[in-house]
């Protein structure tokens, strides 16, 4: 099975997030560091999105990185998280991944929500 990366726009308020998508089955979301945007994965989304894995590996800019423009209006980085995860995987669990302030954001989230 060939599996091929798709490149989302998710709207999150104003904003519009760049989002990765690669593979197939259980959702792992990479969260980046507050150096970096998602590009920082892309060996581990190229690794899950494998033809010997059965994951679906997802990456996003965070508002101000990478390819979403920081907007001004009030906003959660986790209502952000969410408004990706309902966009690639709807009412489904997630596996997050998180680098420094993407670990932060990561653990908010898990405190907020049982996904």
């Amino acid at each position: 099975m060939h599996r091929v990366n798709e490149t989302l726009i998710v709207p999150s308020g104003l904003a519009q997030i760049a989002t990765e998508v690669a593979g197939a089955g259980p959702v792992v979301v990479f969260l980046h560091a507050g150096v970096a945007d998602r590009r920082m994965w892309q060996e581990q989304l190229a690794a899950l999105a494998g033809a010997q894995t059965r994951f679906r590996a997802v990456a996003y800019d965070r508002r101000g990185f990478g390819e979403t423009l920081h907007t001004e209006e009030r906003y959660s980085q986790v209502g952000d998280l969410f408004r990706v995860l309902d966009a690639v995987a709807p009412g489904e669990r997630a596996i997050l991944v998180g680098c420094s302030q993407g670990g932060r954001i990561a653990i908010d989230a898990a405190l907020v929500c049982e996904r």
